[in-house]
């Protein structure tokens, strides 16, 4: 009878099964994750664009502060809030344009380092275009 029982050094053949089941769960694991994490380094956009369309946002942000107080009738445009009051600085680096009413404001902006131009509007609503 004790012959056919393992000795002490050997493994049982149930813990090698448990112990592979493991292992191939931790592949399937990491395999699933890098499937997943590739396409999103590949989404990710370079900073410069994302530095363009901020510029827009906070161009934007400015107007409709000036907006409130002056009358959504008014014309804004990037002279108007850049500095005091409105704070709108902009970025050395981005060229930016706009103007608008309330209504009909647009504004575009382009990172020096990028061929992409972004566009935004009143409603916050951009594209791009190359």
């Amino acid at each position: 009878m004790s012959e056919n029982r393992p000795s002490e050094g050997q493994t049982q053949p149930k813990k090698k099964v448990k112990e592979t089941g493991k292992l191939l769960l931790l592949i399937v694991i990491v395999v699933t994750f890098i499937v997943w994490i590739i396409p999103q380094f590949g989404s990710i956009q370079p900073r410069s664009d994302v530095n363009a369309k901020q510029e827009l946002r906070y161009l934007l942000s400015a107007c409709k502060a000036y907006w409130a107080k002056e009358g959504p009738g008014k014309e804004c445009n990037v002279d108007i809030v850049s500095g005091t009051p409105y704070e709108y600085i902009p970025d050395p680096k981005v060229s930016i344009k706009g103007s608008g009413t309330e209504k009909t404001f647009t504004a575009t902006a382009q990172h020096a380092d990028s061929t992409i131009v972004f566009t935004i509007d009143t409603g916050g609503m951009g594209i791009f275009t190359k």
